[in-house]
C-alpha cells in the first residue's frame, strides 16, 4: 500500500475514534481526515467535496479552514482559498498555522492590491515574533520587502533566515540582493565571498563580486576573483573577455592581451575582444596598432563618441592631429544627424581641446570664432576660451578688449577679474595683473580667493597659495579641488606633513580621485617613505586610468624604489612610449639601467632627458658627469 495512503487511513481511523476529542464532531473529523487521504493520493476533486462538508459541519474550526484553503492553493483556486484562509484568521489571529496560510492567500490572490499585500507582511512580522523559526516565513517576508522596496528590512529578515541556515548558497544570494539594493556594497562582499566558497561555479555572484571590488579601487582583487573560476566558468567566452577587461585594470597587461586573442581565435571579428586589444596595446603605447584596430571598431560604430575619442587620443599621441581631428569630425556630424546634440558637442569640444594640446592656435582661433558666429546662445566656456587663444597669438590687447564687450550673464564680476590678471599676464603687463590678483584676493567672497589662488597656482606661486586657502572656511575648505590645490602647493614648497594630510583628506572625501591617489602615492616614493601604501594608491590610479603615462610612470618609480627592477624598467619604458617627450621618465629610465648594471644605456636616457630640457635638467646633467667619469 502506498506509504502516503496508509498514512491517511490511520488518520481516518484516530479521527473516527477520537472525533470529539479534536474539537470536531465525528462527521466533521471524518471527512476532514477523507479529504486529507484524498488529497494526497491526487484525488483532488473528491478531496474538494470532502473538505468543503468538513468546513460546512464545522465552521467554528480554523484547523479544517486553514488546511482547506492550503489544499485550495494547491490548486491554484486563490479567491476560494483565500475566502478560506480569512476565516481560520478570524477564528485564530495568532495561530502560527492560520498566519503562514493567511498570508500566502493574501499574496496568491493580491493581483497588485496593496492592501492584501500589506496583510500578508503584517501575518508575516506576527509570525516572526511568536515563531522566529519558520524559515519559509522569514525568507517570504524578506522577498516582500525586497520586492516593495525596502530593501534594508529584507536584508535584516534574510539575516535572520540566513542564520539558521548558514552557507545556503540561495539565501546568500537573496541576502546579497538586498544588500546591493540597499546600496551597502562593503556589507555584501564578504557575503559573495562566502557563496563563492559554497558554490564555485555561480558565475554571476562571482562577476557581482569582481565589480564591487572594482568600484572600490582594488583591480588586483577583481582580476583575482575572476581568474579563480573553475573551468566549467572559463568555458565561457564572454566570461574570460570579462577577466580580459579586468586584468587589464588590474595591469596586467600581458595576461589581458593573451586573452583578447584567445577571444579572438575563437570568435573572429568579437567587437570586445577588438576592444580590449586596442586597449591593452593603447595602454603599451603601442600607437600604431592601438589605432588601427579601432579605427575599424568606430567603422562598425561610427556614432559611438567613447570610441572615437579614445582613438583620437591615440592618434594624437602618434602626432596624427590632423587625422584625429577629422575623425572627430565625422563623429559629430553622424551624432548631429542622428539628433544627439549634446555628444556632438562634446566631440567638438575635444576637437578644440586637441588643438589647443597641439599648440595650433591659429587654428583653435578660427574653430573658436567660427563656432561662436554659429551659435545662437554660445557658453561662456567658448568665449574664455576664446580670449585666451588671442593672448596666445599675441593678440592681448584685442582679448582685453573683447572681454570688456562680453556681456554674458554667467560671466561675475570676480571672474571677469580673473580673466583680466590672465590676459595681462599674456601681455607681460604684470604689475596690472598683480592688481588683479590683490583685488581678488581681498574680495569677500569665496569664488574671489579661489579664483587668486588658482591664478597663483598656475603661475607656480606655490608659497601665495597656501594661505589663501588655509585662510577659507566649510564648505569650501573641504572641496576636492582646494584641498588638492593646498596638498600640491604644500609639497612644492617642501612641506610634505600637512601636504600628506591635506591628501589623505581628499581621499576620505573621494577615494577614487585618481590625480591625488597619484601624487600622495609619487610624493612617497620620492621620499622613500609608506612605499607599500604608495604602491596601491598608484595601482588604484593607473586601474582608473591604465593608458596615462604619468601614472605608469609613477608605478615605475615606486616599483624601482622598492628594488624591483625589471618590473621597473618595463613600466619606465611603457611610459616612455605613453609620454614620449617627458624628461622625468628617462631620468627615471637612467635610474633603473644604472642600478641594474647597465651603464651604457643609463647615459643614452639621461642624454635623451637632458635633450628635452625639463625642469630636472640640473639633476640630470649631475648623474650625466658622474656617469661620465665612471665610464
Amino acid at each position: 500500500m502506498n506509504r502516503a495512503r496508509r498514512w491517511a487511513l490511520l488518520a481516518v481511523t484516530a479521527a473516527l475514534v477520537a472525533g470529539p476529542a479534536l474539537g470536531s464532531d465525528g462527521d466533521a473529523a471524518y471527512e476532514f481526515a477523507l479529504a486529507k487521504l484524498l488529497a494526497a493520493e491526487g484525488s483532488w476533486r473528491e478531496a474538494a467535496e470532502a473538505f468543503a462538508r468538513a468546513a460546512g459541519e464545522q465552521p467554528g474550526d480554523p484547523y479544517v479552514h486553514v488546511d482547506y484553503a492550503a489544499f485550495l492553493l494547491q490548486l491554484g483556486r486563490r479567491t476560494a482559498a483565500l475566502e478560506q484562509a480569512e476565516m481560520a484568521h478570524r477564528l485564530a489571529p495568532e495561530d502560527p498555522d492560520v498566519l503562514a496560510v493567511f498570508a500566502r492567500a493574501q499574496l496568491a490572490a493580491a493581483d497588485g492590491d496593496e492592501t492584501a499585500v500589506e496583510l500578508a507582511r503584517e501575518a508575516y512580522e506576527t509570525l516572526r515574533r511568536v515563531r522566529p523559526e519558520d524559515l519559509q516565513s522569514l525568507v517570504a517576508l524578506g522577498r516582500l520587502y525586497l520586492e516593495g522596496g525596502d530593501p534594508d528590512e529584507a536584508a535584516a529578515v534574510l539575516g535572520e533566515a540566513l542564520a539558521q541556515r548558514p552557507g545556503n548558497g540561495w539565501l546568500l544570494s537573496l541576502r546579497v540582493e538586498a544588500l546591493l539594493r540597499a546600496d551597502r556594497p562593503a556589507e555584501a562582499e564578504p557575503l559573495l565571498a562566502e557563496l563563492l566558497r559554497v558554490e564555485p561555479g555561480e558565475a554571476r555572484a562571482r562577476l557581482t563580486l569582481a565589480e564591487l571590488q572594482q568600484k572600490r579601487g582594488d583591480a588586483d582583487a577583481a582580476a583575482a576573483t575572476l581568474a579563480a573560476a573553475p573551468p566549467e566558468v572559463m568555458a565561457d567566452v564572454d566570461y574570460r573577455r570579462r577577466l580580459g577587461f579586468a586584468l587589464y585594470r588590474a595591469g596586467d597587461l600581458v595576461r589581458a592581451l593573451e586573452l583578447a586573442d584567445g577571444v579572438l581565435v575563437e570568435e573572429a571579428g568579437d567587437f570586445g575582444g577588438l576592444y580590449l586589444k586596442s586597449l591593452v596595446l593603447a595602454a603599451e603605447g603601442r600607437h600604431r596598432q592601438a589605432s588601427s584596430l579601432l579605427q575599424e571598431l568606430v567603422s562598425r560604430r561610427p556614432e559611438s563618441l567613447e570610441l572615437a575619442l579614445l582613438t583620437a587620443r591615440v592618434l594624437e599621441r602618434q602626432q596624427a592631429v590632423d587625422e584625429a581631428r577629422e575623425l572627430l569630425a565625422r563623429v559629430a556630424e553622424r551624432l548631429r544627424a542622428a539628433g544627439s546634440e549634446e555628444e556632438a558637442e562634446l566631440a567638438d569640444y575635444e576637437t578644440l581641446n586637441l588643438l589647443s594640446r597641439a599648440g595650433r592656435w591659429q587654428e583653435l582661433l578660427a574653430a573658436t570664432g567660427g563656432w561662436l558666429e554659429r551659435a545662437a546662445d554660445p557658453s561662456l566656456d567658448l568665449e574664455l576660451l576664446h580670449l585666451d587663444t588671442l593672448a596666445r597669438l599675441g593678440r592681448g590687447d584685442e582679448a582685453l578688449a573683447r572681454l570688456a564687450a562680453l556681456q554674458a550673464s554667467e560671466l561675475t564680476a570676480t571672474r571677469r577679474l580673473a580673466k583680466e590678471a590672465e590676459l595681462l599676464f599674456a601681455l607681460d603687463r604684470n604689475d596690472e595683473a598683480r592688481q588683479r590678483l590683490e583685488r581678488l584676493r581681498r574680495r569677500a567672497e569665496p569664488e574671489g580667493r579661489l579664483s587668486a589662488a588658482r591664478l597663483f597656482h598656475g603661475r607656480e606661486q606655490y608659497a601665495e597659495v597656501i594661505p589663501i586657502l588655509e585662510a577659507l572656511e566649510p564648505p569650501e575648505n573641504e572641496s576636492i579641488q582646494v584641498l588638492f590645490w593646498l596638498g600640491a602647493a604644500y609639497e612644492r614648497t617642501g612641506r610634505h606633513e600637512p601636504a600628506e594630510r591635506a591628501f589623505r583628506r581628499l581621499l576620505e572625501l573621494d577615494e577614487s580621485f585618481a590625480p591625488a591617489l597619484n601624487y600622495l602615492g609619487y610624493m612617497w616614493a620620492e621620499l622613500g617613505q609608506n612605499l607599500d601604501e604608495a604602491l596601491g594608491l598608484i595601482q588604484r590610479a593607473v586601474a582608473m586610468e591604465p593608458d596615462n603615462g604619468a601614472y605608469v610612470d609613477s608605478l615605475g618609480w615606486v616599483k624601482f624604489r622598492l628594488g624591483e627592477y625589471e618590473q621597473a624598467r618595463d613600466l619606465l619604458e611603457r611610459a616612455a612610449r605613453l609620454i614620449p617627450e617627458d624628461a622625468v621618465i628617462y631620468e627615471h629610465l637612467g635610474d633603473v639601467y644604472l642600478a641594474v648594471g647597465q651603464p651604457a644605456e643609463a647615459r643614452r636616457h639621461y642624454e635623451r632627458a637632458l635633450s628635452l630640457d625639463g625642469e630636472n635638467a640640473d639633476a640630470v646633467s649631475g648623474k650625466l658627469d658622474r656617469l661620465r667619469r665612471q665610464l
